[in-house]
């Protein structure tokens, strides 16, 4: 009995994922070749008329698109898989290109890690802990010390001015705490003056005016400084969050963000962390509901300001396979009972945090390879 020959398969692309691939399609007998991006006038050579299908995945959409046009022109009936960022321009190929399938790595990590997190939680057992230390330290709101230090020694001048004055005008002690505080704030001697008291106490109520004045300014000044900070606090999201059995998000990019929005639809909360204020998705992640951090999930009790002790799951998402680790480690050691999923890329990695059962590990470029050579081996 005669034996098919191998499927033959194109593809084009340098990065890791296209390198993925054309492995992964060798252990499965594909015949596959793998190019770089290359100008319309070397495609003549590869015989596109027995290529069965053709996957573009380098890193540059512009680069992809060209070539997917171009294949398209030559061959009308090629299968074709695109990996694109832009998610504007991968809707429009695919909906004016026959044939074609447009994913990217995002597209598809990002079920995978919200099936995982989902399937866990339906089947595990979430033991809730204590209210959270972050709740407790959103109500402690502290003034920073140089703002107690001066308010304290603006107090103590105008509670000893207020002493020598009463003594000196003979006042009872309201009435004189009125005149000194009118004297610092300089809208007073309108009914109570020092014209015709004596020299010292003149003396003594220039000194008031000049020296009140300042300490009043600096007690203002670092009054509105504390309030500026706690207004830059809120805009970054460090406040303690009071949700339970909501799930936090580290690192808001495409990946992270799409986790959240796919929790969302699921009638999740998410809080999601991210270091970078300017990163391009944290509009979007408020707009859609959810409690953005600005800052680093590993310090300054950033994991604790999202509540993780009330968490039903923590999904380290960042570009750092070790950062992602650490805070998978972090969130363990404060909720034991927690759900954490993981982004690796390291294969050895993910198959050790796989086999000890503290975290789900997956790796957005291994389920993209297998969901793009499931497409490119599937038969017409």
């Amino acid at each position: 009995m005669d034996t098919l020959p191998p499927r033959r398969i194109v593809v084009f692309g340098d990065g890791r994922l296209a390198r993925a691939i054309e492995r992964r399609l060798a252990e499965r007998g594909s015949r596959v070749e793998r190019y770089a991006l290359r100008e319309t006038t070397d495609l003549v050579a590869l015989d596109l008329a027995h290529v069965e299908a053709v996957a573009l995945a380098a890193d540059d959409d512009t680069g992809n698109v060209d070539l997917a046009i171009t294949l398209r022109a030559l061959r009308p009936d090629l299968r074709l898989v695109v990996r694109m960022f832009d998610a504007t321009l991968a809707a429009y190929l695919q909906r004016t290109l026959p044939k074609l399938l447009v994913t990217s790595m995002t597209e598809v990590a990002a079920p995978a890690f919200v099936g995982a997190v989902l399937d866990a939680i339906e089947h595990g057992t979430i033991t809730k802990h204590g209210q959270s230390q972050a709740i407790r330290s959103m109500v402690n709101i502290r003034f920073g010390r140089p703002l107690w230090r001066t308010a304290l020694v603006a107090l103590a001048v105008m509670v000893a001015a207020t002493v020598f004055f009463r003594h000196i005008l003979h006042l009872d002690f309201l009435t004189a705490f009125y005149f000194v505080s009118s004297t610092i704030t300089t809208v007073g001697y309108g009914d109570i003056s020092l014209r015709d008291a004596p020299w010292f106490a003149k003396v003594a109520g220039i000194a008031l005016m000049f020296g009140g004045t300042a300490l009043s300014t600096l007690v203002f000044a670092l009054l509105a400084e504390w309030l500026l900070e706690r207004r830059m606090h809120v805009l970054e999201g460090r406040a303690g969050v009071r949700w339970t059995s909501h799930a936090i998000v580290v690192g808001g990019g495409n990946i992270g963000y799409r986790v959240a929005t796919l929790l969302r639809r699921r009638g999740m909360r998410v809080v999601m962390i991210e270091r970078d204020p300017n990163a391009r998705h944290l509009l979007g992640a408020r707009a859609d509901g959810n409690h953005v951090i600005i800052g680093e999930a590993l310090s300054d009790g950033i994991l604790e300001l999202a509540n993780v002790g009330r968490a039903s799951a923590v999904i380290a998402v960042t570009n750092s396979d070790a950062v992602n680790l650490h805070v998978a480690i972090a969130a363990k050691n404060l909720a034991p009972d927690i759900h954490v999923a993981m982004r690796i890329v390291s294969p050895v990695l993910s198959s050790h945090v796989s086999e000890t059962h503290e975290a789900i590990a997956i790796s957005p470029l291994a389920v993209t390879t297998d969901a793009i050579v499931a497409t490119l081996e599937r038969s017409n």
